[in-house]
C-alpha cells in the first residue's frame, strides 16, 4: 500500500480473464483513493481498452505504479490513471496493435484498416495524457519504443519514479517477450522525444 489506500494488481498477459477478474475487483473497491500496481507485458487491446476505461470512469484518485513492467497494451491502461508512477527498475514499451488475420486478400485488408485504427486509438491516448501530436507517437509506436523510468517520465507517460520501497528485480525477467521486436530496454535503441 501506498499510505493507507487499498490496492489492487494487474498482472500478467492481459486477457479476457485477467481483464473480468480486475474489473470486478475494481467494481469492488470503493472510497477516494486506490493504488493499481501493474506488472504486465501487454495483451487483448479490446480488453485492455475495457479496463483503461474502467479506471477512468472510478470515482476518486487513482494512482497507478509499474512494479516491474507496463509493456504493449499495458502502457496505455497506465494512462487512464489520475497519478502513474514506475518503479526505478521496471521498464515500458509502446508499439503499433498487432495480431493477424486469416481469409483472403479483402479480409486481410479488412483487418489492416482495423490496426490502423486501433493503433490510433493508442495513439491518442498517449498524445492526450502525455502531450505531442499523435502522429508522432504512432511513429514511436511504429519503431517499438522500450523506455527506462527515467526516460518514461521524461516522455510523459510517468509521472514520477517510486523510490519509496525496494522492488522486485526479477518481476518483468519471468514474461516472455519474444513477440517483441526486442527482448527489453537493455536491447532497443534509446526513444526519441514524442514532441
Amino acid at each position: 500500500m501506498i499510505g493507507d489506500e487499498p490496492e489492487l494488481r494487474l498482472d500478467g498477459y492481459l486477457d479476457r480473464r485477467v481483464a473480468a477478474e480486475f474489473l470486478t475487483a475494481l467494481a469492488a473497491t470503493s472510497g477516494p483513493r486506490l493504488v493499481i500496481r501493474i506488472n504486465s507485458p501487454g495483451g487483448h487491446v479490446h480488453e485492455a481498452v475495457a479496463v483503461y476505461e474502467a479506471i477512468r470512469r472510478r470515482a476518486g484518485h487513482v494512482t497507478a505504479v509499474v512494479d516491474g513492467m507496463a509493456a504493449s497494451a499495458a502502457s496505455f491502461v497506465l494512462q487512464a490513471a489520475d497519478y502513474r508512477v514506475i518503479s526505478p527498475h521496471a521498464q515500458m514499451m509502446i508499439h503499433e496493435a498487432a495480431g493477424g488475420a486469416a481469409g483472403n486478400a479483402a479480409e486481410h485488408r479488412r483487418y489492416a484498416a482495423n490496426m490502423e485504427r486501433v493503433s490510433a486509438v493508442i495513439a491518442n491516448i498517449y498524445a492526450d495524457r502525455a502531450g505531442g501530436h499523435p502522429r508522432t507517437w504512432r511513429a514511436l509506436m511504429l519503431a517499438e519504443t522500450w523506455y527506462t523510468p527515467t526516460e518514461a517520465v521524461d516522455a510523459g507517460l510517468a509521472d514520477a519514479i517510486d523510490r519509496s520501497h525496494t522492488p522486485d528485480h526479477t518481476a518483468a525477467a519471468a514474461f516472455d517477450l519474444s513477440r517483441f521486436i526486442y527482448p527489453g530496454r537493455v536491447a532497443a535503441p534509446a526513444p526519441r522525444a514524442p514532441y
